[in-house]
């Protein structure tokens, strides 16, 4: 402040009472909200004489740091990451290379030497670019966690559908296989981490933890949805006036691949592994809508009209190579009423 006679507690950092003749209330000075400009000399002579208390204080209040020496802006950064902080610092010098590389967030704001020490670069020599990188830092942990997310449940899909089958010595074809993985897993897989970033940032950070309540919690729900759609298909498929039970060769050790209950669970499958794409690509707060993702929202078009058109009016060639089975028309439109309900 302009005004001198405004003082600091020397150890708690806290506004004194004004003079008498002050035209300030001490009310407003003892409990308003306040902040702290440090120099480097000031800096250098609170780590060396202030006490921790201070210090901290100092530390927490401060909001501007001004000539200081490299050394003490890499002091100043761990410093603040001893109190808990995750620190970003942006730097344009080579007298910034220690502070950026020892801060969580180094951006450089130029291309010559605080480049080689700081993990990020801009091309826009402005802080406010720390703006994107946060924006683009926390699109990308949600973008991972989705793909995790993604290909766990597609690996405990395909676990549900063998297990139903190896239930009564079968399994699903090596075509069938190629197709799930080849077709449907990699184009999704890669196109899910192509949606860009809310362009306004969330108050809340999002969760860094793979094993938290809200990642955990969304993995076993989609687990049940998924398993219970399967088994029903299943049994229901067991039930029907024109299911035929496979015919067991007990010559061979091959496990059957055609029969009713592989064609109807491949079906269903491959419907569910479009499904939990679509579930796991979620938008604001920290990504944008799926649509913005035109080769995500390409791949899932056209895989969820090949799967329908499999499923109701399955082309010979494609029915030979997949190893399925013919079905009635009305176990077609159950199935695809499942489905849907199944994306509901």
């Amino acid at each position: 402040v302009d005004d001198e006679s405004l003082k600091l507690d020397d150890y708690s950092l806290k506004p004194l009472a004004p003079p008498l003749h002050h035209t300030t209330d001490s009310i407003d000075i003892l409990y308003q909200d306040y902040a702290i400009v440090v120099s480097g000399d000031v800096f250098r002579w609170m780590l060396n004489n202030a006490p921790l208390e201070t210090l901290q204080r100092m530390l927490v209040k401060a909001q501007i740091f001004a000539r200081m020496s490299p050394d003490e802006k890499h002091e100043l950064v761990e410093r603040l990451q001893s109190l808990g902080y995750i620190v970003a610092f942006c730097g344009d010098g080579a007298n910034d290379c220690g502070a950026l590389k020892a801060a969580d967030v180094g951006l450089s704001l130029s291309e010559a030497e605080a480049s080689v020490a700081a993990p990020f670069t801009s091309q826009n020599p402005e802080i406010t670019c720390m703006i994107e990188v946060i924006k683009e830092g926390r699109a990308a942990l949600v973008t991972s966690f989705s793909c995790f997310k993604y290909m766990a449940l597609y690996s405990l899909i395909q676990f549900t559908t063998i297990t139903l089958l190896y239930s009564f010595a079968s399994s699903l074809g090596d075509f069938q296989f190629l197709y799930i993985d080849l077709f449907i897993i990699i184009p999704i897989a890669v196109f899910m981490g192509r949606t860009h970033a809310y362009p306004r940032i969330h108050p809340q950070s999002p969760t860094s933890s793979l094993v938290s309540k809200k990642v955990l919690s969304s993995i076993i729900a989609q687990v049940l949805i998924t398993s219970g759609v399967q088994f029903w298909a299943f049994f229901w498929t067991r039930r029907q006036p024109w299911y035929k039970p496979p015919i067991a060769d007990s010559g061979s050790d091959k496990l059957e691949t055609i029969n009713y209950e592989n064609t109807v669970l491949f079906l269903v499958s491959s419907f569910q592994y479009i499904l939990v794409a679509a579930v796991f690509s979620i938008g604001p707060p920290y990504r944008k809508e799926i649509w913005t993702n035109s080769f995500l929202m390409f791949s899932i078009v056209v895989l969820t009209a090949f799967s329908t058109v499999v499923l109701l009016f399955p082309p010979r060639s494609v029915a030979l190579v997949l190893d399925l089975m013919e079905i009635p028309i009305s176990a077609k439109a159950t199935l695809l009423f499942a489905v849907v309900l199944n994306v509901v």
